[in-house]
């Protein structure tokens, strides 16, 4: 496995990904400033959870979307079925589809990347 593809890697760059969508937030509303900010919170939350389902030997399966990356997760860990992704438009489109420029579905967004943050980097299982 190669350095950009082990679970250390991407949970790394999902936050890294975190921090940029939060500063992207704190800049003027502009559709630019909300594009980056979609794109940094929806690639965190994929980084996140391909990294978990790496670190726990799964095989990710196809299509790779948000939803389906959160339910092979669910299977090992039931916090992943409290993750709100209701707001996220793009959750069942494989990455690069779409952007959201609406501040509400951005915020709604950076704050599932918030979420699942929590849920990965606690480790105590429910």
């Amino acid at each position: 496995m190669t350095t950009l593809h082990t679970p250390e890697f991407l949970f790394k760059d999902a936050e890294e990904l975190l921090s940029a969508a939060e500063f992207e937030l704190h800049r003027p509303q502009e559709n630019n400033a909300l594009h980056l900010a979609c794109n940094h919170a929806r690639l965190s939350i994929t980084h996140y959870l391909i990294g978990y389902l790496l670190e726990h030997d799964v095989r990710i399966k196809s299509p790779a979307s948000i939803a389906s990356l959160q339910q092979q997760c669910q299977i090992i860990d039931p916090r992943f079925s409290v993750l709100n992704l209701d707001n996220i438009n793009c959750r069942y489109d494989r990455p690069g589809k779409r952007f959201c420029t609406q501040a509400d579905k951005v915020t709604a967004c950076y704050e599932a990347a918030l979420q699942l943050q929590s849920i990965i980097l606690d480790p105590v299982m429910a």
